[in-house]
């Protein structure tokens, strides 16, 4: 449901609700603005994903004009947002290169400036899911380990290398994959079963390195203890910094992910054991990196909201 709390505006019409819940129900969140001349004139509404502000809604634009909301643009060379259009916006060129009709979009311009208001509810939706992936994009750098091309161009540079006997670009080809030695000593240390939820699905299983494969050396890269062995959703989200384990074994989460990713995403427990002095060094690097990120993450938000 929308957070109306301090809504002050017209009650939401027919066509307002019905693109509320289609927001909704894909993880878009819709609440009171917290600007406003006063408290009591709340009366626009935010469309937001992971806290971050990427359309508006009030009642003059759903009622008498018959539109979904207008479009927030973010400013060129910041993360800063904006409701007005940049001076170089071409409305062909911004449908095309969003995949909607231009029939669909509208540029409105008063005293005020110029928007881009979006007339239906489909359109919407696809506008703000092109929002909500550049934003995870963002706030969820991949660090190569479990992309299918990044695995692939290493797996070639590993055979190109030729410094190395086939014996060692094999064995390092293996750990590259998650496999091989480096699989079996996480296998041996976990009991074959998630660090975290205890899941001995093999097949659902992955060896996950802490310090991303790209940043390790030869030897950390085959080191056990640079290791955990994870369920494939947890592994996705820690090595994308959505998560991190501390020292002492307790998850934490990215503030950004909201509680229907959580319920979603399915047990996500602390680690289930006792951590080594070396492996939880790893973790201390680990989690420099996922707060450096929350850092960056909390400055993107404070922007799109001023």
């Amino acid at each position: 449901m929308p957070d109306l709390l301090t809504y002050t505006g017209e009650p939401l019409n027919e066509f307002a609700t019905s693109v509320i819940d289609a927001l909704e129900a894909e993880g878009f969140f819709v609440k009171t603005t917290e600007q406003g001349p006063k408290p009591n004139e709340r009366k626009t509404l935010h469309v937001t994903w992971r806290s971050v502000v990427i359309g508006s809604m009030n009642a003059d634009l759903w009622g008498r004009k018959g539109y979904a909301c207008w479009y927030r643009f973010s400013m060129a060379g910041s993360r800063r947002f904006r409701n007005k259009i940049p001076k170089d916006f071409d409305m062909e060129t911004f449908a095309k290169q969003h995949g909607c009709e231009q029939d669909a979009l509208y540029l409105h311009t008063d005293s005020s400036g110029s928007y881009l208001w979006v007339k239906d509810k489909a359109t919407t939706l696809l506008l703000m899911r092109d929002w909500a992936r550049r934003i995870d994009e963002d706030f969820f750098p991949s660090t190569g380990s479990g992309d299918a091309e990044q695995i692939q161009n290493d797996v070639i540079a590993i055979l190109a290398d030729t410094s190395k006997s086939e014996t060692e670009r094999l064995a390092e080809v293996a750990v590259r994959l998650g496999q091989g030695q480096f699989r079996s000593d996480l296998d041996a240390e976990f009991g074959s079963a998630c660090a975290a939820t205890g899941l001995s699905v093999r097949a659902a299983l992955r060896a996950s390195h802490i310090l991303p494969w790209r940043n390790s050396s030869a030897t950390q890269r085959r080191d056990p203890k640079n290791g955990l062995l994870l369920s494939a959703n947890l592994d996705a989200l820690f090595d994308r910094y959505m998560i991190t384990f501390r020292p002492n074994g307790k998850l934490e989460c990215s503030v950004v992910l909201n509680g229907l990713d959580r319920e979603r995403l399915g047990p996500m427990p602390d680690l289930a054991i006792m951590l080594c002095d070396e492996r939880a060094a790893y973790l201390q690097i680990h989690n420099a990196e996922f707060e450096r990120l929350e850092k960056r993450r909390a400055e993107y938000i404070r922007a799109s909201v001023r």
